[in-house]
């Protein structure tokens, strides 16, 4: 459901930050991924350590996240609140 919810308010309402706690180290390599499409979402996925990040849900919307930056002028950032 947060996906999905996060999906609506980038897509409709402007968002344009998803943030979400996680270490900030790999959270940066993920931003790297959807801004640039370097790095791999699967093995960046597994350094965030905390086990409800290393899901197919999270990854489908970390894809889902790269394609829009792909095809938006308006970019979205990827941010981790974890020291």
């Amino acid at each position: 459901m947060k996906y999905r919810i996060s999906e609506y308010l980038i897509a409709h309402k402007n968002f344009n930050v998803f943030s979400l706690e996680a270490n900030m180290s790999e959270s940066f390599l993920m931003n790297h991924y959807i801004q640039e499409g370097k790095g791999n979402p699967k093995d960046i996925l597994k350094g965030m350590y905390f086990w409800l990040w290393q899901t197919e849900e999270t990854l489908t919307f970390v894809e889902w996240l790269k394609k829009y930056n792909e095809n938006h002028s308006s970019k979205v950032f990827f941010d981790g609140f974890d020291m």
